[in-house]
């Protein structure tokens, strides 16, 4: 009778010992946590990108003269922003997006704001572009910006 059970009585001789096996204690585990601010998270993901890239914190800027794009590029590297009339600031990254006429918007840029991008196939319209809007303004110089596409040429604008 045992030999046409063979699963019952692997199972029974099995079993036995870990049913006479001692309890068996772990250590405690602690688990903890940080909060990160949404900053804190750009400022270490901009780190982590092997080439060039700014990181403007509005707060300090905004301590200043804040009217146009202009105040808040000022004093970045690799970054040119000037409004030579009255059409908005002119941005460029490493030289690329100095190709806009009057009237006509900047291309050579990928810009976004708050995730949403305002460079089109046309270029990005600078009247979209208001420094009181924004908390932080991150740049990705040069190739960097390629991931977002061919449009981010001379890097990418991310606000």
């Amino acid at each position: 009778m045992l030999l046409r059970q063979p699963p019952l009585l692997f199972a029974a001789l099995t079993l036995s010992s870990l049913v006479q096996a001692e309890d068996l204690q772990l250590a405690p585990v602690e688990v903890t946590t940080s909060e990160a601010s949404a900053a804190e998270v750009a400022q270490a993901q901009l780190k982590r990108v092997p080439g060039g890239t700014n990181y403007i914190d509005m707060g300090s800027v905004q301590q200043g003269r804040v009217s146009t794009n202009e105040d808040v590029f000022k004093y970045q590297a690799g970054v040119y922003a000037k409004a030579a009339n009255n059409e908005g600031v002119k941005l460029s990254i490493r030289g690329s997006g100095l190709n806009r006429s009057p009237g006509a918007h900047a291309s050579g840029l990928y810009e976004t704001l708050d995730g949403l991008p305002l460079t089109g196939p046309g270029g990005t319209p600078y009247e979209l572009k208001d420094p009181l809007w924004q908390s932080r303004v991150e740049v990705l110089r040069g190739a960097n910006g390629f991931d977002q596409g061919a449009l981010a040429l001379g890097g990418r604008s991310i606000t």
